[in-house]
């Protein structure tokens, strides 16, 4: 009895122990955390001599003087980090560096938010940073620099079109190059789903040409064209596709190799001023064929 008494006093004297340790180095993370809870509305990020901003369009972000569609992801990645930051120490004092990233964040018609990022840590993913013109230099993690790092088109949206797949009615397309066109029609739904195709004699598989509407749903960009304008080529395919009251309409050049790059294809789209590259996938969509849709 004495002897499991001992043990128990033992145990608590452990967990006594244990407490004050925790509350010791508690007591010394002292690390600040720096937060914004105003809404922001616009972020000026420079590079080098490269100046990039983004701000708030009618709820949207916007990037640069053209006012171009952001990536929505990538500008709540930078709003996020940005609205809260929670260095992991405090390493010195600041003595400037030219490789930094200068961010400035505004809202409400003040600034709220300014950030100098510095080189890399040799975590790789550890920053050395400066917040709101202070001296004090603060080890943070996150990947604030590939964060922020950022040209003007790596924020753009890559996105050209989106369309709800299930109120796509009709795509109809015309090979300029042959001159031959056929429309593909669907109305109705479930059991009284229909398919139609004119200007062909094909009967409509329904599986495929589902697919094959359910492609245009979203029409994505691998690069904008340079802004100087739409490069030399020759228009191969028209095409309109249908949904609900919208009709959203197509052309697609082939740009011939040079000395420069090899053959590729540009769209210009309705829903967008700017021209933009297709990747041979999408092109593929606008070179069906009314035998590729035939039931077998």
């Amino acid at each position: 009895m004495r002897t499991r008494k001992i043990v128990l006093l033992a145990a608590c004297g452990i967990l006594l122990c244990i407490s004050i340790l925790q509350a010791v180095f508690s007591s010394r993370d002292t690390t600040k955390i720096f937060e914004i809870t105003d809404e922001i509305t616009s972020v000026s990020i420079k590079t080098g001599g490269e100046t990039v901003s983004l701000h708030l369009k009618d709820g949207s972000w916007v990037v640069g003087e053209n006012e171009y569609p952001a990536a929505q992801g990538s500008a709540d990645e930078i709003v996020s980090a940005l609205k809260s930051i929670r260095p992991l120490d405090s390493v010195g004092t600041a003595d400037g560096e030219e490789s930094a990233v200068s961010v400035s964040a505004e809202g409400g018609g003040k600034t709220l938010r300014t950030l100098l990022i510095g080189k890399n840590s040799s975590a790789g993913s550890q920053a050395y940073i400066t917040i709101d013109g202070g001296k004090d230099v603060y080890l943070a993690g996150g990947n604030l620099r590939s964060i922020f790092d950022k040209t003007e088109d790596s924020l753009r949206s890559k996105v050209v079109m989106t369309l709800d797949r299930n109120a796509i009615s009709s795509v109809s397309l015309r090979d300029e190059e042959s001159g031959e066109s056929f429309t593909v029609s669907r109305s109705g739904s479930g059991e009284n789903l229909a398919w139609s195709i004119s200007g062909s004699d094909a009967v409509i598989d329904a599986a495929k040409a589902s697919d094959w509407f359910n492609g245009f749903a979203s029409i994505s960009t691998p690069e904008w064209c340079a802004a100087d304008g739409m490069p030399d080529g020759e228009k191969i395919v028209t095409a309109s596709i249908t949904a609900g009251e919208k009709t959203v309409t197509f052309e697609i050049y082939r740009i011939p190799e040079s000395e420069e790059y090899e053959e590729y294809f540009v769209g210009v789209c309705s829903e967008t001023p700017y021209p933009f590259e297709l990747a041979a996938y999408n092109v593929a969509k606008f070179q069906k064929k009314p035998s590729d849709l035939a039931s077998s």
